[in-house]
């Protein structure tokens, strides 16, 4: 900097101060108005004028984009037309014109007759011209044929513009004398910009190759084309602009420029690797990419999509991204992957988007039933939050709905990627909802389990790094990292990754001690590098003339320690009015609306300031808004909103949070419930305490319905939390908080957290006993018997439910009092006091009839069932279950009808008709499956396939049971996989597979020893002995059966020892050790002789055993006897079974059954 005088450099820094001004009114023209505009420039320009001498004019090179637009038609309306009308239309029209060019940060360079030049670029250096000379030139086209229209309908005429646009090197400065100096600029790219002018189709934009480098992300651009212009010897490549692209490609980099990604080739080249594999293999896999702020995991993933559209363009992306203002918005996530999957815009209606999802639904899966696509349907409208009439899931539990949703997406996922490939993408998943974590978590398990069953799909997972590892996040993170999972790590740049990053960035390297400066205060983190140069270029400590210098001794420059300090820095360093506009917007959120922004700012705009956000790419405006009507923008970085919300004063924030929710709270209706979360935590952070908790309380209701617990138990709490702060409560702020806390503890009884169940009961008490309300103080009664039910403590269930009873009576609340007879009932049933039970029961379900309860007649109904059941009645039972089935059915509750067909298969089981138990079985079975209760599907298919099984029909059995078993690994649910293994490993015994039987069975018994399960650890070993058995290792046979009968023996099932004594008898037949097998037999004949046949799993074996052993040693008599009593009891179960086909099938299609038949012949 030696020899520049610091006179010289004040005249610099004025010229540039009175340049920036100048720039700054055009800018803002639209704002102003063209007579404030025009005034203030006026002045400006004369002082400009005086300050500069001919002698001295700083004439400078600069990169702009230039644009020609030329009206086309005006000749007809010169000739046609008064001229002062048409000076008066032609004047309308480029006032508006105007508009959108000043809109989009140009300026008007002059007009001349039907024609406009304009600079993006110059005075003021725009980051993005070319962008917003392209955007400009789109809405000057919507701005004439708007205008053309009304022009044709007054006057019947017609104008139409071309424009043409070139971006290049200009010499730009004042030209003229003293007085009559303007700005302008001068080059062959002005020149080639008014030759694609005249060379662009009437009403088209024509743009050469300069211009659209940088556009092809953003807009939608025509095949090239080579065209031949005057004064230039080669052919010029030019494209038409056609529109902007639906959705936005990213572009990142300093001051508009590229650089390609540094130090990341070995990560990208993984995700590579897997993407090939999932294609080679037709496969799920999940990969996940974190990483702390800054280090490139948003860039690594944009790098492997780009890679993807270019080698797979066949494979749908769909897109997610997770906020921190969204991460308690139920289904945040999972919402917006299906936004992407079906392409409904966020801004749809509820009647637009039930007909685009209905039809994506029957795109998807042509032949699903009517049936499940209406729960389908309902899944996707609770996932949206959109209101739809007649939902099916609103008859279910919280739970349940959830569990349904969870089916319905599933199913969606595996439709589309059996159409074609998937890429989903789940960014920011550190800011993930924890309902949309849960559905994850389900995936993983499918994706590990190697059960995704159809087609290919790939899960690209971002998120930093969990703060705490026993966290959701930290869980989910901990299982990517788990085969067949994957996880990347991202990690700082080294020094050398840094300096070709700073050098890419800038296109040149850097003197080295600026460059170890960067890369110092950088330490490695590639979004620091890019705002600590940002920040270098908007001080001037780095100017650009030709090529990038260092202004300043690098002594003298002071880095800012922290990125945060970096973006403070750089909000500073915009405009007053622009710096508080911003805040504002931080205050709204990560994502803000303009529209609203609009509404809380002093300005009568803030489009300029917008528009200046996105050029310094500091904020950019997204494809689609939540709400209608308005623009959604988003801050570039959480940090930036992080650091611009700090510098606003608490008490101003406050102000500012007020306003917003105001603004929200207006907009509020059915459509757009997800607004309530926003509304609350406004109201909360603006100090408003009364509509806080009011809208909490909303919110923690609406996600309660969702099962989205844990966001329910924050809302609830937050609520609570500031009506105790309040210093007194009156009786209405006393039942707002008997509301909240009753809302959360039956949240917390769902989930079974006991302990904070209880302290919320002691609370919901002593507020009732205060109340003096005695229907309060029956439903407290009714929860305390809840909770002690759920904790075993049956005779406080039983005390907690007669309250509830005397409470009811004192309010005269029938309904109230059924549900405390209903609990009553219960406490008795659990401790086996059965007549007292029927008792409170009988007069539960005459009260239910008299104020038509069906609901809670229903569920008294099939209590009475069971104790029926318990007491052996099976035919009262049996009447109890289908009135309460019957009842069910009128209400269409699902819930009420899988109870009572459940019970009903049991039953018929129990009772020896298993026609009938198959019936109500497989009506289960689809009930379940419709509301998505997979624990209650993988039951039934093991039962189903125990039914099959006693009836011959081995492979359907089979078909049910691997069934059972695989949904049994995606539940983790351990007992349920462990008897369909066991019932598996009988099935294949029966089938003659014994190594195969083998293999199931001790599967069975090392899932039993896991969870200690001694019951099932007993049949298990059972099963395992007859498979040894089988495959001749009778040693091996012998030890199962002697641990499953010291088993049995220890839990005081004395009657399932007489199966493993049959299969002793016969493993001793084997061994040639008749004395030892007719020992056996005589214990299993003695026993059954003395106390029958009740608890032997299967009686016919046993008889068949004897029968085997006392041919083999000569009791000819004996065994003729085992095989008659074989026959009677075979006999005696057929004829329990209604349905004469399956009652043959049972007699025919066993081989044992066919072989006592044969006997007994």
């Amino acid at each position: 900097m030696s020899g520049v005088s610091r006179k010289q450099l004040a005249f610099q820094q004025e010229l540039t101060d009175l340049e920036t001004t100048i720039a700054g009114i055009e800018a803002h023209r639209a704002v102003l108005g063209d007579l404030v505009a025009d005034t203030a420039l006026e002045l400006l320009r004369e002082k400009l004028a005086t300050l500069i001498q001919p002698d001295t004019a700083p004439d400078e090179r600069k990169r702009v984009t230039v644009l020609f637009a030329d009206v086309s038609g005006y000749t007809a309306l010169s000739e046609n037309l008064d001229p002062e009308d048409v000076a008066a239309i032609m004047n309308r029209l480029f006032e508006a014109v105007t508009v959108e060019i000043h809109r989009y940060g140009g300026t008007i360079d002059k007009y001349a007759g039907d024609a406009v030049m304009a600079l993006f670029g110059a005075p003021q250096a725009l980051e993005n011209h070319e962008e917003m000379a392209a955007r400009a030139a789109l809405a000057m086209q919507q701005v004439i044929k708007t205008f053309s229209d009304d022009l044709q309908k007054d006057r019947g005429f017609s104008l139409q513009m071309r424009i043409g646009l070139n971006t290049g090197e200009v010499l730009a400065g004042l030209v003229g004398g003293l007085k009559s100096r303007s700005y302008t600029v001068m080059g062959d790219t002005v020149n080639l910009a008014a030759r694609l002018e005249s060379a662009a189709p009437v009403g088209g934009i024509l743009a050469s190759s300069f211009t659209t480098r940088k556009l092809h992300a953003i807009f939608d651009l025509s095949e090239p084309d080579q065209i031949s212009v005057k004064g230039k010897s080669d052919k010029i490549t030019v494209y038409r602009i056609l529109g902007e692209k639906s959705q936005r490609g990213r572009v990142r980099g300093v001051s508009g420029l590229y650089a390609p990604m540094i130090g990341r080739e070995a990560e990208l080249a993984l995700l590579q690797e897997t993407f090939k594999k999932l294609m080679d293999n037709a496969a799920w896999l999940a990969t996940a990419v974190t990483g702390a702020a800054g280090l490139g995991k948003s860039r690594l993933q944009n790098e492997f999509i780009a890679w993807m559209l270019q080698h797979h363009p066949q494979t749908r992306i769909l897109m997610s991204r997770s906020f921190h203002h969204t991460r308690t918005t139920p289904y945040h996530f999972i919402g917006e992957l299906i936004r992407s999957l079906f392409q409904l815009s966020r801004e749809a209606n509820a009647a637009t988007a039930v007909h685009h999802l209905t039809a994506g639904l029957e795109a998807l899966e042509p032949d699903l039933s009517e049936t499940e696509r209406l729960y389908q349907l309902g899944s996707l409208a609770g996932v949206l939050a959109i209101q739809i009439p007649n939902n099916p899931l609103q008859n279910l539990e919280p739970e349940q709905r959830r569990d349904r949703t969870f089916l319905s997406l599933e199913r969606i996922f595996l439709a589309a990627a059996a159409m074609q490939p998937l890429l989903i993408v789940i960014d920011d998943l550190h800011w993930a909802d924890a309902l949309s974590l849960e559905f994850l978590d389900r995936i993983l398990q499918l994706i590990a389990i190697d059960q995704s069953q159809a087609g290919k799909a790939m899960w690209l997972i971002s998120s930093r790094p969990a703060e705490n590892l026993n966290s959701s996040l930290g869980q989910h993170l901990s299982l990517l990292q788990q085969a067949p999972h994957q996880t990347i790590h991202i990690t700082a740049l080294d020094t050398n990754q840094s300096e070709s990053l700073i050098e890419k960035l800038l296109d040149q390297k850097l003197p080295e001690d600026i460059r170890q400066l960067i890369t110092q205060q950088a330490q490695g983190n590639p979004f620091y590098v890019e705002e600590v140069l940002r920040s270098l270029i908007e001080e001037g400590a780095l100017r650009k003339n030709g090529k990038w210098t260092v202004t300043q001794d690098v002594a003298t420059i002071t880095i800012p320690p922290s990125v945060q300090d970096i973006l403070a820095a750089r909000i500073d360093r915009l405009p007053p009015q622009d710096k508080q506009i911003t805040q504002h917007a931080a205050i709204i959120g990560r994502i803000f609306w303009q529209h609203i922004l609009n509404k809380i700012t002093a300005a009568e705009t803030v489009e300029p300031t917008l528009f200046l956000l996105e050029m310094r790419q500091l904020a950019e405006r997204m494809e689609e808004s939540l709400i209608v009507e308005d623009w959604e923008w988003v801050f570039h970085h959480g940090l930036i909103q992080e650091v611009a919300y700090k510098s606003v004063p608490k008490h101003v924030r406050r102000v500012i949070h007020q306003q917003v929710a105001a603004i929200l709270e207006s907009q509020l209706m059915e459509h757009n419930l997800f607004l309530l979360p926003l509304i609350a935590e406004h109201y909360e952070l603006g100090q408003i305490a009364d509509k806080a908790i009011l809208y909490l309380g909303r919110a923690g209701e609406q996600a309660a319905a969702l099962f989205a617990n844990q966001e329910a138990i924050s809302y609830y709490s937050r609520a609570i939390t500031l009506l105790m702060d309040q210093e007194t409560l009156d009786q209405e702020g006393l039942e707002a908080l008997y509301r909240l806390l009753n809302g959360r503890l039956t949240v917390y009884h769902l989930i079974g957290q006991r302990e904070p169940q209880r302290a919320d009961l002691e609370q919901l008490q002593s507020l009732a006993e205060r109340l003096h309300n005695d229907r309060h103080q029956a439903e407290v009664a009714l929860r305390y018997s809840m909770y002690y039910h759920a904790t075993s403590d049956y005779p406080n269930a039983v005390s907690a439910a007669q309250k509830a009873v005397a409470f009811a009576e004192a309010s005269n609340d029938t309904r109230r009092k059924v549900e405390g007879l209903n609990a009553w009932a219960s406490g008795y049933i659990s401790q086996g006091t059965f007549d007292q039970a029927i008792q409170h029961l009988l007069l539960a379900q005459t009260l239910a009839r008299e104020i038509a309860d069906q609901l809670n007649e229903s569920i008294t109904l099939v209590r009475l069932g069971i104790v029926h059941y318990y007491q052996g009645k099976f035919e009262q039972a049996k009447d109890k279950y289908e009135d309460g089935l019957h009842l069910a059915r009128q209400l269409n509750n699902l819930q009420r009808q899988a109870a009572c067909l459940t019970n009903l298969m049991a039953i018929y089981h129990g009772m020896g008709d298993m026609g009938k138990a198959l019936t109500y079985g497989e009506e289960s079975l689809e009930i379940a499956q419709i509301m998505g209760d997979r624990s209650a599907e993988a039951a039934i298919l093991n039962n189903l396939g125990i039914i099959h099984h006693a009836l011959g029909s081995y492979k359907i059995a089979q078909s049910y049971n691997e069934k059972a078993a695989v949904l049994s690994k995606t539940l983790q649910d351990r007992s349920i996989e462990s008897l369909a293994s066991n019932n598996l490993g009988l099935i294949f015994c029966d089938l003659g597979d014994y190594e195969t039987a083998v293999a199931y069975a001790d599967t069975a018994v090392n899932i039993d020893k896991s969870i200690g399960d001694r019951i099932g650890q007993g049949y298990s070993l059972t099963t395992l002995g007859r498979a040894f058995r089988g495959t001749q290792k009778l040693a091996a046979a012998r030890q199962a059966h002697n641990e499953a009968m010291a088993i049995k023996q220890e839990l005081g099932q004395e009657a399932g020892k007489v199966d493993n004594l049959a299969e002793l008898a016969l493993i001793s037949l084997s061994e040639e050790e008749n004395d030892a097998a007719l020992a056996f037999a005589e214990q299993i004949s003695g026993w059954i002789t003395e106390k029958g046949i009740n608890g032997i799993e299967y009686p016919l074996k046993a008889y068949m055993s004897c029968m085997t052993v006392f041919e083999a040693v000569g009791q000819y008599t004996r065994a003729q006897a085992s095989s008659a009593a074989a026959f009677d009891l075979l006999t005696s179960n057929a004829n329990k079974i209604s349905d004469p086909d399956i009652r043959q099938s049972y007699l025919q299609k066993v081989p044992l059954h066919q072989e006592i038949h044969r006997r007994n012949s």
